[in-house]
C-alpha cells in the first residue's frame, strides 16, 4: 500500500479504491454524499480560499470519514499554484 496518495478534483473517485496511510484531497469535486468508503488512515483537505462552495461541501462530507482529517485553506482558486503548491510540497516532503 502506498504511504501517500494525492488527488485533485475528481481524483476522489480513485481515492476510494486504494488503501493508503495519508490521503491528500486537493479541491475535491463537490457532490459526493459520503467519504465513508475512503481507505486512508488520515485525510488532508487542501482547498483554495475562493472556492467557497467546495469548502462548504468538503466540510459536510468530511464528517462521514472514518479516520482523522484536517483542512488547509490556502490563498488561491481551483489551480495548484503559489501558496497551494508550497503547502502541498511541504506536506508531501513530511
Amino acid at each position: 500500500t502506498p504511504k501517500l496518495l494525492v488527488s485533485f478534483s475528481l481524483g476522489i473517485l480513485i481515492a476510494e479504491k486504494y488503501k493508503t496511510d495519508t490521503l491528500i484531497l486537493c479541491s475535491p469535486t463537490p457532490g459526493f454524499e459520503s467519504l465513508s468508503n475512503v481507505k486512508a488512515k488520515k485525510v488532508i483537505f487542501i482547498i483554495g480560499d475562493t472556492e467557497k462552495w467546495v469548502i462548504k461541501d468538503a466540510r459536510r462530507v468530511a464528517k462521514t470519514l472514518k479516520c482523522p482529517y484536517t483542512f488547509h485553506i490556502v490563498k488561491g482558486k481551483h489551480k495548484v499554484e503559489k501558496d497551494y503548491q508550497k503547502l502541498l510540497l511541504s506536506l508531501v516532503q513530511n
